[in-house]
């Protein structure tokens, strides 16, 4: 039974993305039903980060429009 649990939770590991799979190896999880549980959590925290990052950019989108965050001071559109 253990042999089996090992060898299911290696191939697990062998399926997961590399970011998730380089931080569970530093933990040494013994269980196939820990290593899920934590790869689950990484995973969900990964989730949120790309979120963040992705509202992050699309704010800070806006405000380059206006020149606020290139440095420049903004200019009036020239009239015709």
């Amino acid at each position: 039974m253990i042999e089996d649990e090992d060898r299911k939770t290696r191939k697990f590991l062998q399926g997961l993305w590399d970011d998730i799979c380089k931080q569970l190896a530093t933990l040494k999880l013994t269980t196939y039903a820990d290593t899920l549980d934590r790869a689950l959590i990484h995973e969900q925290e990964l989730a949120k980060d790309e979120f963040f990052k992705k509202r992050s950019s699309d704010k800070s989108g806006i405000s380059a429009s206006s020149g606020a965050s290139s440095g420049r001071p903004f200019k009036s559109p020239s009239r015709f």
